[in-house]
């Protein structure tokens, strides 16, 4: 179900028709390599290891398997420092990812990382062919080598995980209420599964029928910036167990529960809107990514796990347009 989620932010941009179809062509750009990965090795003086795939691996320090190893569908903080093999520092950021969900690029990476425990430092040399290959960034020369020094900060289990997120989500509905000025008696209620709507406390609660809903979406990353996706957007329901509703988990879990000609917010943990998105290492490729059609545009400011705010401007008891 999870990497399910991943398509969520693709059917997003198609619904919302955000989605950009990609106009720029891989570029290759000739760039010559200074040093090989085994010339690097040779004058490291470390204990690498050569993996099956190519690449090399140092591990630094071993970390703690009671507090957590990296497995399949966990999800995992991690610093990872990029650098050339000139030892040229290139990137150095805290990485958030759901690991072994393409979710994370380079996904040799992801893979690699698989095993480690929480607390471990390890030394990653990656091949270009493991990496980005002979695409050329403006940031980043094609055919690039990369060492990656990788500290495991957190390992979570799903259910902590879930834990967190679902906590994100209703600290931020809270936050939408401290900062209205409206002069409502705003509430919040819990829907269920990390869905929690900002309401009227007078209002009465919509039958599981027809309806339109319009309003804008932000994203409010872990680093607590704010990103606005979509702004006046469109969104209809279609009635209990329809197949049509098939854009943001969240909004199946609130459509039904929500007051018909009320103003209001829905918070979301990222599982019911779009989950894990995309990290890129390095971290600064995101933009060029989203130009190029790598990741979705639409959510080049959006990092992993950014809890969903819904500002909702109308809500309607209407029939869905016939096309639809």
């Amino acid at each position: 179900m999870m990497q399910s989620k991943l398509l969520f932010s693709a059917i997003i941009l198609a619904l919302f028709m955000f989605f950009q179809a990609c106009k720029a062509p891989m570029v290759e750009r000739e760039n010559v390599v200074s040093i090989s990965l085994e010339d690097y090795v040779a004058g490291s003086n470390l204990p690498y290891e050569k993996q099956p795939n190519g690449s090399y691996k140092y591990e630094e320090t071993t970390g703690d398997p009671d507090l957590g190893t990296i497995s399949s569908g966990m999800v995992v903080e991690a610093r990872m420092v990029v650098y050339n093999l000139e030892d040229q520092e290139i990137d150095n950021a805290v990485q958030r990812f759901r690991s072994l969900s393409e979710a994370l690029l380079p996904r040799s990476l992801d893979t690699a990382m698989v095993g480690l425990n929480q607390g471990q430092s390890v030394r990653f040399l990656v091949p270009s062919s493991l990496a980005w290959k002979s695409y050329a960034f403006d940031l980043l020369p094609s055919d690039t080598h990369l060492r990656i020094d990788v500290e495991v900060l957190t390992v979570f289990s799903e259910a902590a995980w879930e834990a967190r997120e679902f906590a994100e989500a209703e600290q931020l509905a809270n936050e939408v209420i401290a900062s209205d000025n409206s002069g409502q008696n705003l509430e919040v209620e819990d829907l269920g599964r990390g869905v929690y709507y900002v309401k009227d406390p007078l209002g009465v609660s919509a039958p599981s029928v027809y309806g339109r809903l319009r309003g804008d979406m932000d994203f409010k990353n872990l680093d607590q910036s704010q990103y606005t996706a979509f702004t006046d957007s469109t969104l209809y329901y279609y009635g209990a167990g329809d197949e049509r509703n098939n854009y943001i988990e969240g909004f199946i879990h609130a459509f039904p529960k929500m007051q018909y000609n009320k103003t209001g917010y829905l918070t979301m943990a990222s599982s019911m809107a779009y989950d894990a998105s995309v990290t890129v290492v390095p971290s600064f490729l995101r933009a060029q990514c989203a130009e190029d059609g790598i990741i979705a545009p639409a959510f080049v400011n959006v990092l992993p796990f950014a809890t969903a705010l819904f500002t909702i401007e109308e809500y309607v008891k209407a029939n869905p347009p016939a096309n639809n």
